[in-house]
């Protein structure tokens, strides 16, 4: 592999990162069914999607250490 083929999949790596779509799942457990097993989301998680069929709970202390939301929409 060459250093700019490395490079421009380092940058979308990146942008991918950086463009997340989340949502807090509120007050109940939730549990999401995954190919490789099951993931149980918290009261108070977040839920990241990072595609359409691809997401996981993130805990609230590490999502604000991690992410800087952007409030959209009423």
């Amino acid at each position: 592999m060459n250093v700019s083929v490395k490079l421009d999949k380092i940058i979308a790596d990146v942008k991918r990162a950086l463009d997340v779509l989340a949502y807090p799942i509120g007050s109940q457990e939730m549990v999401i069914k995954k190919e490789n097993g099951e993931l149980v989301a918290s009261p108070n998680d977040w839920l990241i999607f990072y595609d359409v069929d691809d997401c996981y709970p993130c805990k609230p202390d590490i999502f604000f250490k991690t992410y800087h939301p952007i409030v959209t929409g009423k």
